[in-house]
């Protein structure tokens, strides 16, 4: 999937999120053995992806990793820059025994994450599937930061949609960008 030269050029910011234009193409809401099953693989099998560059360079990389966020429940992206850091946190929405097709966002910036992503990684090693890791993360989000909600969106059709990334990275400002995939 290529994005515009519009959007590569600049990144729109998190809390915009709530009311740009995009129109997200939802798939359809899974039935509910099927939501089930895909919850507890996905407590098993959380996933970390890093990517630097200047915003014209992200966008073109998370396009190209094809994160696949469909199936997941929660799901954040980081953003830092040596001006400031941004967490952007997704929770699907539930309508009885499956999920919705709405995103509920929420954010937070500030100076620096921290320790952030070397806790979550430590939650997701020492969790090992057992328990609900998107619980354990939120928990550990909740602690630390606190989220702003920014409105619900339609479902994302892929990681890349959620770029442009933030306003946190100007026109040929290098930034870091982690994208966390949970339950």
């Amino acid at each position: 999937m290529r994005l515009s030269a519009n959007v590569m050029k600049w990144v729109l910011p998190a809390t915009m999120l709530a009311t740009t234009g995009f129109a997200y193409g939802a798939p359809e809401a899974a039935p509910a053995a099927k939501v089930r099953e895909v919850c507890v693989i996905n407590s098993r099998t959380p996933e970390a992806h890093t990517f630097y560059g200047n915003a014209k360079d992200l966008a073109q990389k998370v396009s190209d990793a094809n994160l696949s966020i469909q199936d997941r429940r929660l799901y954040l992206y980081t953003v830092e820059t040596n001006k400031g850091a941004e967490l952007v946190f997704f929770e699907r929405d539930k309508v009885g025994d499956h999920f919705g097709n709405q995103v509920k966002v929420s954010t937070w910036k500030g100076a620096s994450l921290g320790d952030l992503k070397e806790q979550l990684n430590d939650v997701m090693m020492t969790n090992q599937g057992k328990y609900c890791i998107g619980k354990k993360s939120t928990d550990l989000i909740n602690a630390k930061f606190e989220l702003q909600p920014a409105g619900e969106r339609g479902l994302p059709s892929s990681a890349a949609d959620l770029i442009p990334i933030s306003t946190q990275v100007p026109q040929g400002d290098f930034a870091r960008v982690t994208f966390f995939l949970l339950c």
